[in-house]
């Protein structure tokens, strides 16, 4: 009898824990499980300082949030994170978005610890992308953030401007709305 009451509590403690969606995230607790898709995944260098890791996460609601991996562990992680592929993940930090440039608009952001946790697993639920386009006139209007990345469709036009310092190259081009482009 008492390795059937043992048995029965190791199956009641198994039982795994939901997932947590990404519109949920805030910087009140520690103990995140996430199902997601890396959507977007880029290095950035801005000298003199280290460079760094950032992508964007997705869950199955469409609701997308930015992570940081800093350089210190970026050799760690770069091999395991690919773009598009989909992942359980605990054990992060998440902090108030406060970042110059966003690439969400969750009030959020995600930054890896030396006790994350990653492991690849599919979820076919999670879809590859899912954009929020905005109009140009409403770019050029100023209708909306001078903080936050947004998705356009537009042809290239022309450059406009283009320098180099050292090995970074500003470049300044032209957009055309894409919506005047109807037989494409």
């Amino acid at each position: 009898m008492c390795d059937v009451c043992i048995f029965s509590y190791i199956n009641i403690m198994s039982t795994s824990r939901p997932f947590d969606m990404i519109m949920d995230l805030n910087d009140s607790k520690y103990l995140w499980k996430i199902a997601v898709r890396i959507t977007d995944i880029w290095y950035v260098q801005l000298p003199p300082k280290p460079g760094h890791l950032e992508m964007i996460l997705m869950d199955s609601k469409g609701d997308r949030i930015q992570v940081s991996v800093r350089k210190d562990q970026f050799n760690e992680w770069r091999e395991h994170l690919v773009e598009s592929s989909t992942y359980v993940m605990h054990n992060f930090n998440v902090m108030h978005n406060d970042i110059q440039f966003k690439a969400c608009d969750h009030v959020y952001r995600m930054q890896f610890t030396a006790g994350t946790t990653l492991k690849q697993r599919e979820f076919p639920d999670i879809p590859e992308w899912e954009y929020d386009f905005k109009k140009f006139g409403d770019i050029l209007d100023g209708n909306g953030r001078n903080d936050l990345l947004i998705d356009i469709i537009g042809a290239f036009d022309k450059v406009i401007f283009s320098q180099t310092q050292g090995n970074l190259k500003k470049v300044v081009f032209s957009l055309k709305d894409f919506m005047y482009f109807s037989s494409i």
